[in-house]
């Protein structure tokens, strides 16, 4: 026998530490469930009272895992995101288990049944972050026999704490390390685990061999994990909203582009963090989201909508080709309200407006009068139609679109626009003859009122006129000269933009 002990002697410590933390871990697992050591960063969006169902727990004690019990438990929590739970499921009286392996050769069954308890859970929970620190008192027992070879070497109960509630160990579980896993706005699971501190102790004391299994050293113990998830899910007071949503670019002219301002809005009472801005759709390569125009921070968990306020980032919508166009921003963010999405739409158009003639020559005109009308020929040369709003004239001239905007101009059709002349001023002139006297010497020039000859010319002026255009990105009117003078001179029409 003292060879056999003797044998097991180098691996003797490292089953005394797993003995001692399988009993305690299996009572942590209750109190990690729902139990925060620090206040959330969040607050909750829907308060009130709220269930956790464990749908997998376990305490590990070095080689030996024991199951948890699974089930509901009932806990309430308020906007900070404090949790009190003040029965928790995590109980069990009795609970069989059984493990075996092989140990440097020798054949080693344990089997027997587990007691556990646990006290009320308190702490608190960031459903935006996901993260939750877990905090109870615990107490474990497994009263079990353990066999080398088939033959029965031990039989007793290791523990740690005491079923009284004054002696049961505090238990931290967190999100964290060692197997923690965050908690989930989507579908409102959480894992929690933690170490246990305290060591197990055995009565009677163990054998070597079997402290292979056990560890028994302070800080060594175990490992309890819980698994589970909250009805309803416990989400963070973060409201986004998206505005304009639609946005409708309107018509864009092929080769140009056109920008929106699209505005992210948070009314809760955390931040939102936008986790990504992708562009989907049909269309989606006629549009692009400007990033170097957002004005909202970034932190390591992405572009920051603040808590009461606002930020905003533009939209860029350049058509590939004519017609109606469509695509679809998505929104991943961190809010309540879960993804959200921005309807696109463009249409892209392709007129080619051309004037002709290039010039109008009105002649002479009396001051006060109006000129016949000179037409001007107005055509699409382009792909989609041409919609002339407006058209007008500078200076003396008038410009008469009514034939072009009471309906759109289509592919290779054309229009007239009527221009006119009416002078408001002009100019006139006086030139009396000279006479010359034969001979070498000159007299002066005689009056000669009766003689005297005026040249009134008509009254008359030089005006230029252009079509001016309405606002708005449309397609240019190319310039025309207009004249009316008496002596026929050329004005020119500054060039037109017409609405389209």
């Amino acid at each position: 026998m003292r060879r056999w002990v003797k044998l097991w002697q180098p691996v003797a410590t490292r089953a005394r530490r797993r003995c001692r933390a399988a009993a305690a871990g299996a009572l942590m697992t209750a109190g990690a469930l729902v139990a925060l050591a620090v206040p959330a960063s969040a607050h909750i969006a829907n308060p009130g009272s709220f269930t956790f169902t464990v749908t997998d727990g376990n305490v590990r004690l070095g080689l030996l895992q024991v199951p948890l019990p699974t089930g509901p438990m009932t806990g309430n929590i308020d906007s900070a995101g404090n949790i009190s739970i003040p029965q928790s499921s995590l109980q069990a009286t009795g609970e069989p288990f059984s493990y075996g392996t092989t140990l440097s050769g020798f054949d080693v069954a344990v089997s027997g049944t587990a007691t556990v308890g646990s006290g009320s859970i308190t702490g608190t929970l960031d459903p935006g972050s996901g993260a939750a620190s877990l905090g109870t008192s615990v107490f474990a027992s497994v009263t079990f026999t353990g066999a080398v070879d088939g033959v029965q070497v031990y039989s007793g109960t290791c523990s740690v704490g005491g079923s009284a509630a004054a002696d049961q160990v505090p238990v931290t579980l967190t999100t964290g390390p060692p197997g923690g896993v965050p908690y989930s706005e989507q579908d409102g699971t959480v894992t929690v685990a933690g170490g246990i501190s305290n060591p197990v102790t055995c009565d009677p004391a163990l054998p070597d061999l079997l402290q292979l299994l056990f560890p028994l050293v302070a800080g060594q113990g175990g490992q309890i994990t819980v698994s589970g998830a909250t009805t309803p899910i416990l989400l963070q007071d973060s409201h986004l909203s998206l505005s304009p949503n639609p946005v409708n670019f309107g018509e864009v002219q092929l080769g140009a582009s056109k920008s929106a301002t699209v505005t992210f809005s948070d009314s809760g009472t955390d931040a939102t963090h936008l986790t990504g801005l992708s562009v989907g759709g049909e269309d989606a390569s006629d549009f692009s989201v400007v990033t170097s125009s957002l004005t909202c921070q970034q932190d390591t968990g992405g572009i920051v909508v603040p808590a009461q306020g606002s930020c905003s980032v533009d939209v860029t919508f350049t058509p590939g080709s004519t017609g109606d166009r469509s695509a679809t921003i998505t929104v991943q963010n961190s809010s309540s309200d879960g993804t959200r999405t921005i309807g696109l739409t463009g249409t892209g158009i392709n007129p080619v407006l051309s004037a002709n003639p290039g010039s109008l020559s009105f002649g002479n005109q009396v001051v006060g009068t109006t000129s016949a009308k000179m037409a001007v020929t107005v055509a699409n040369a382009g792909t989609t139609n041409l919609v002339v709003t407006s058209a007008s004239a500078s200076g003396d001239f008038n410009a008469d679109a009514s034939g072009c905007t009471s309906q759109p101009i289509a592919p290779n059709q054309t229009c007239v626009i009527s221009v006119s002349f009416s002078p408001t001023a002009g100019r006139a002139t006086l030139r009396s003859p000279r006479r010359r006297q034969a001979g070498p010497s000159r007299s002066p020039a005689m009056p000669a009122p009766a003689r005297e000859r005026s040249h009134r010319g008509e009254r008359a002026r030089s005006r230029s006129c252009s079509p001016r255009p309405a606002p708005g990105p449309r397609p240019e009117l190319s310039r025309f000269p207009a004249t009316a003078a008496p002596r026929p001179s050329r004005c020119p029409v500054a060039a037109a933009r017409l609405p389209i």
